[in-house]
């Protein structure tokens, strides 16, 4: 996040007035966002591209996404990108926010949060080269590769089970994109991964050798906004539900994972 500074320079009222109404990302004494708007919602988030990401076009698909969804409802999203621990902290607790996103369900998040409806998919699976592809039909078959992995990730609560129990081996990196050199480079036969993620990074890569995502995933999670669990909250996240369903979620999210072709 940004920081404002005065700038003593002539033209600044100028500037000023051309961005009026631009909500950029601050850092206040209260680490919110700064607003004069009546209808906002104000949500804090991390990069996690393709889903969020401030360089990304649309600042991601998930951020597109709630942005149709808050408009059809007669609000305006805007977003703060911090780590993801001071972010859950800010759509929780800061009165500059309404809430915190993308998240997937969990009992804990249904206690302390009022989840919106599914903004998307995250759909993990098994992703491997072409000319040496990796075909399953139940996640014991996997047993027999090394696959490579993400430390602290879930991949679905049967498959690490698995994992937990010693019965499927798997090789710890510290990132996807490091995976998804192991697998480039033939030092693991095939990754866990996120579908949209894979492909949003072979898009950025500067050369690939052809990859198959495999159509049976190990775990299929729904994306969510965690809206704060106030009367304020449920009124936003109900409004923000009502401009979701007008909203065709296959389309908004094929026509995105488009911009990130890869050869």
């Amino acid at each position: 996040m940004r920081q404002n500074k005065t700038v003593a320079v002539f033209g600044a009222i100028l500037l000023l007035q051309m961005f009026q109404g631009v909500i950029a990302q601050t850092k206040t004494e209260k680490n919110s966002i700064s607003f004069s708007d009546q209808k906002l919602i104000r949500l804090a988030t991390v990069e996690w591209p393709p889903y969020n990401g401030l360089f990304l076009p649309h600042e991601g698909l998930i951020t597109k996404t709630a942005s149709l969804a808050a408009k059809a409802a007669n609000y305006r999203l805007l977003t703060a990108y911090d780590e993801w621990s001071k972010s859950l902290s800010k759509g929780r607790t800061d009165p500059g926010f309404e809430g915190v996103f993308s998240l997937y369900h969990t009992p804990e998040r249904e206690k302390n949060c009022y989840l919106s409806d599914p903004v998307g998919v995250s759909v993990i699976g098994v992703a491997s080269l072409k000319s040496n592809p990796i075909r399953w039909k139940v996640i014991s078959d996997l047993t027999k590769y090394k696959l490579g992995v993400v430390s602290g990730y879930s991949n679905g609560d049967i498959f690490d089970k698995e994992v937990a129990e010693n019965r499927q081996k798997v090789e710890e990196s510290i990132s996807d994109a490091v995976n998804i050199e192991k697998l480039m480079t033939g030092k693991v036969k095939g990754i866990v991964i996120d579908k949209n993620v894979l492909q949003y990074m072979l898009s950025i890569r500067t050369a690939n050798k052809p990859v198959v995502f495999d159509s049976n995933s190990l775990s299929e999670n729904n994306i969510h906004i965690c809206f704060k669990r106030t009367p304020k909250g449920m009124v936003i996240r109900d409004d923000f539900n009502k401009g979701l369903k007008t909203l065709d979620l296959e389309k908004v999210e094929a026509d995105y994972i488009k911009l990130f072709k890869y050869d």
